[in-house]
């Protein structure tokens, strides 16, 4: 059901290209995500590598330490990361570190390190959110607003494109419906 809500989505963002005012939004925010398709795959590298370091680090790994106090964090009715407890580990970092990278900051998870791991957990932390949410989103929101000027300029072309596209598809569906070419 979430992937046909996902596709009629599209879909309706596909159609809304027929109506002139509408036209030039839908080719903007299309070109804007062809664009970051670059940065999105760079993004999720630094995701994943930094998942790495936070795996390493065995952050929210409750069950396997060698203090008991912290195995029996599990047993208390709120901890930090409890909301992923039924995914992988890895998974669980990886969402983690989106979360830092958005802004939104978690540090229970420090509070149940040892005084080396949270050291390097402070330094990971410093170094995932200059990265991530100073450095690389202000590259993302650079590169929407190029996107932006790009089609702004050339608004006019794009939408008798997209017009120009829609028209055939129409002529392409009418002749598979009736056959034969229409006059």
């Amino acid at each position: 059901m979430l992937i046909s809500t996902m596709l009629l989505l599209v879909k309706t963002f596909f159609f809304l290209r027929i109506f002139k005012d509408l036209s030039f939004l839908v080719t903007m925010v299309k070109q804007v995500f062809l664009d970051l398709r670059v940065f999105m795959l760079f993004f999720s590298i630094l995701l994943l590598m930094f998942a790495i370091m936070f795996s390493i680090l065995d952050i929210g790994n409750y069950e396997y330490s060698d203090d008991e106090n912290i195995r029996n964090v599990l047993n208390l009715a709120s901890f930090s990361g409890q909301e992923y407890l039924q995914i992988n580990k890895f998974v669980a970092h990886m969402i983690t570190i989106y979360r830092i990278s958005l802004g939104d900051f978690d540090f229970g998870a420090s509070t149940v390190l040892d005084p080396t791991q949270n050291g390097m957990y402070w330094f990971f932390w410093c170094l995932i959110v200059t990265v991530t949410c100073v450095v690389f989103m202000n590259f993302i929101i650079a590169e929407v607003g190029n996107s932006y000027n790009v089609v702004k300029e050339q608004v006019d072309v794009y939408v008798t494109q997209e017009r120009g596209m829609l028209i055939n598809e129409s002529e392409d569906m009418l002749r598979a419906r009736f056959g034969g070419d229409i006059t």
